[in-house]
């Protein structure tokens, strides 16, 4: 009698044990998948969202592509108003041209490099590609003229600028005008010599130029 209730209490704490395994191996099992089921969510998410800014990337992408080929644009316009160091005496005959379309006589008497100062005010040396050149110009012919030189000065295709300029004008200078004109007679039968106001620019043009390494 005593061996066959022995033998159930055994078979009761065994089918128990199994009970309490079988338990803690399915509360194992189910926080693995949810472990798993959120990772997956997580990932879901982050494709669902890449997809969803997808459109937003290519929509920059393209906005930055645009402003990359201005910018590019930008730079070949502004080179190819820069004066490159050994032509600097094809742009002072380019002055000269449009001096005479002018009627205009034009002399280009001093060149040279601008100074660069530090924030102290002290000469520094110059680096890079580009400098700046300063050319004294004056002009003499009449004061139309010399303003219609002027504008031309200012709007020339090139990287230049007139800091200061000025515009004198006389009463007695005899000036030769190339347009044809009846002469002037005198009471004594002789040809007057025409006489007209005449005037002198003076003009500082700062002329920036690249110099190839």
């Amino acid at each position: 009698m005593n061996t066959l209730l022995q033998a159930r209490e055994r078979r009761l704490l065994f089918n128990r044990g199994l009970e309490l395994l079988i338990i803690v191996v399915l509360i194992i099992a189910l926080f693995y998948f949810r472990e798993l089921i959120h990772s997956k969510r997580v990932m879901v998410y982050q494709l669902q969202r890449q997809l969803d800014e997808a459109p937003q990337y290519a929509a920059q992408q393209v906005s930055l592509r645009t402003e990359l080929e201005k910018s590019a644009h930008d730079i070949v316009r502004i080179e190819s108003l820069l004066v490159r160091r050994e032509a600097l005496g094809d742009f002072v005959s380019l002055l000269e041209k449009q001096a005479r379309q002018n009627r205009v006589t034009l002399r280009v008497p001093d060149i040279k490099e601008e100074m660069v100062l530090s924030a102290e005010g002290k000469p520094v040396a110059a680096t890079g590609p580009y400098r700046d050149i300063r050319l004294q110009v004056t002009a003499t012919g009449e004061p139309n003229d010399l303003l219609q030189l002027l504008h031309q000065l200012e709007h020339l295709p090139h990287a230049v600028r007139l800091p200061a300029w000025s515009i004198t004008t006389t009463n007695t200078a005899v000036l030769l005008d190339l347009r044809p004109q009846a002469p002037v007679i005198g009471p004594d039968g002789k040809e007057v010599p025409v006489v007209a106001p005449g005037g002198l620019l003076e003009a500082t043009m700062i002329l920036t130029i690249r110099q190839d390494s």
